[in-house]
């Protein structure tokens, strides 16, 4: 798994994958009851400062997710390096948790083993992201899942979102190219965050 160009400029690139099969939602009237149990569920993104850290681990309760965090920079070539094991999740050094958009990458599966990403798929709007630090923590709620061809350029979808902070998870998606060493396609969940 590989994304291309986060070192140029500062507006990070990224190779993710558009065969844009995006998940889209519908709209439909709904009475009182309804109307409260989603207000409850409704997701707050903060354009306020929150506290900077480096994170070491991520929960996701819906598809049962703890995992550690490791950083991981990016390539010669400009890609965003990807964790070397099934189980670390990693986050690219160029934005923490508090500073925008953070973004973090795991496989879906790795050496034979699924990864820590295999069920991200399972996600849906409104479920929770939890990113903890050594002594913070930042809670996400899931907006958006979409799929891209690995080579879209998608420096507008990662840019800093006006100030909000957000989370931003990547994973393989799709056939395996195996003269490419990778999934054709690239699974992006939106997370932004609900609080701190």
């Amino acid at each position: 798994m590989s994304f291309t160009n986060l070192a140029a400029g500062l507006r990070p690139l990224i190779a993710v994958t558009a065969s844009i099969a995006v998940v889209a939602l519908g709209f439909l009237p709904i009475d009182g009851s309804a109307a409260q149990e989603l207000a409850g569920r409704r997701v707050v993104a903060s354009a306020v400062r929150v506290s900077v850290f480096t994170p070491t681990q991520m929960d996701i309760p819906k598809i049962g997710l703890r995992a550690p965090i490791v950083p991981v920079g990016t390539e010669a070539d400009g890609k965003m390096a990807a964790p070397t094991t099934a189980v670390d999740v990693g986050w690219w050094l160029g934005r923490r948790p508090g500073e925008g958009n953070a973004l973090f990458d795991a496989h879906r599966d790795y050496s034979g083993r699924l990864g820590s990403f295999y069920r991200l798929k399972e996600l849906e709007p409104g479920d929770e992201v939890i990113v903890r630090g050594e002594n913070e923590s930042l809670t996400y709620r899931v907006i958006w899942l979409k799929t891209y061809e690995r080579a879209v350029d998608a420096t507008d979808l990662l840019g800093n979102g006006d100030g909000k902070q957000m989370a931003t998870l990547i994973t393989c998606e799709g056939v395996f190219d195996r003269r490419a060493g990778t999934s054709r396609e690239r699974l992006v969940a939106r997370a932004e965050l609900v609080s701190a």
